[in-house]
């Protein structure tokens, strides 16, 4: 049996493609670990199916619904020690949850060059302020080409690859805001209001209050949780109400400041993704606004997938070329031992201690009758 409220639903045409045989998966994460021990949240987890298309050669696509797991991020955000890179170790946080479902399907489904693993849901990706400027944790890590390489590093059978968002984003400003929102319904000009809500309006409105203009030019690039409640206090009441944004000032935690946390994302191996081309008929996410009875808003995706024949055998093209020299050069030679010791070290932040971390362990929310699913 399948345990936990996370469900998937999934429409193919059964002409073009069979489902595997293996039928329904379902992983859960690691949503605290005390002492070495893990403490898997059941709601915490991937579900999902795998698809083949019937004609020879086909792809086969793996599609998962997920809810990540936030306490170490959270843990990451709201850390008081000045030594602490908050958004390097929450990325490293998300990269090593990454890393665990690209394990673990690899070994219950399989992955090969002809597979496409597409990953949706509650991805709990946060945004961190710095120095008065957000950024998206996960759009961080895509765009980290190390940590991407770590991610697949020494995986048995995972092919070269890495993971991508099917829409692309320039910075975290562009991104629509998907969390935290109350839990009321939405009237028809509040939706209308926050249509185009996205991390950018947030902040451009809080930057107008004059404290906050002076906080971000005296922040420097340092990082302060002490900023996320400000930040919000300073896009006032009418904004916050007006938008749906969630906000309690006596309970307020940096985690939960207005975030893109639902999002779609895909992993191809290499030589797949160069024959890759997508299509987006209404431009990009479509936030349902509208929607209550959650701290998130529902989130819609259309796109068109076109895949083009694999290149015509050659001399000429036995020898593929590496989109990310760079990188190809730092996972040789003696940047191999960089890669290994990043994927040990993603190994270890899925399985990192999460009790006695300050005012948000554990032991804290216990304490306080935390919720299991914030």
């Amino acid at each position: 049996d399948l345990i936990g409220d996370l469900k998937t639903v999934l429409a193919f045409a059964s002409e073009r493609f069979t489902q595997d045989a293996s039928g329904d998966f379902y992983v859960p994460l690691v949503d605290h670990t005390v002492a070495g021990v893990a403490m898997p949240n059941p709601k915490k987890a991937f579900i999902g199916k795998k698809l083949t298309e019937t004609s020879p050669g086909g792809l086969r696509m793996i599609f998962a619904g997920a809810h990540f797991p936030i306490t170490t991020i959270a843990d990451s955000i709201e850390t008081e020690d000045a030594s602490v890179d908050a958004l390097q170790a929450a990325k490293r946080s998300l990269a090593g949850i990454l890393r665990k479902v690209l394990r673990d399907i690899g070994r219950k489904e399989g992955i090969d060059e002809q597979t496409i693993f597409f990953l949706q849901g509650d991805l709990n990706s946060r945004t961190i302020l710095k120095g008065g400027r957000p950024y998206d944790i996960l759009l961080e890590l895509l765009e980290d080409r190390l940590l991407q390489r770590a991610i697949g590093y020494n995986l048995p059978g995972i092919p070269r690859g890495r993971w991508y968002e099917m829409v692309q984003h320039d910075d975290a400003r562009s991104l629509p805001v998907t969390y935290k929102f109350t839990h009321d319904s939405v009237d028809r000009d509040s939706a209308e209001s926050a249509s185009s809500l996205t991390i950018g309006a947030v902040v451009d409105k809080a930057s107008e209050a004059r404290l906050f203009r002076a906080r971000a030019e005296t922040a420097g690039e340092g990082h302060s949780p002490a900023a996320y409640k400000q930040c919000l206090a300073d896009v006032g009441d009418d904004y916050r109400s007006e938008w749906g944004i969630a906000f309690k000032p006596k309970n307020f935690r940096p985690f939960r400041f207005p975030s893109s946390a639902d999002r779609i994302l895909y992993w191809v191996a290499d030589p797949l993704h160069s024959r890759l081309e997508w299509e987006f008929p209404r431009g990009g996410y479509q936030v349902n606004y509208k929607q209550g009875g959650s701290d998130h808003k529902p989130v819609s995706l259309e796109a068109i997938l076109r895949v083009r024949p694999p290149p015509a055998s050659s001399s000429s093209a036995t020898v593929p070329v590496d989109p990310e020299p760079f990188v190809a050069a730092a996972c040789s030679r003696r940047g191999t031992a960089m890669c290994s010791e990043m994927s040990e070290m993603l190994d270890a932040e899925v399985f990192r201690d999460s009790l006695g971390i300050g005012q948000y362990s554990l032991w804290g929310k216990a304490k306080a009758g935390w919720n299991w699913t914030p």
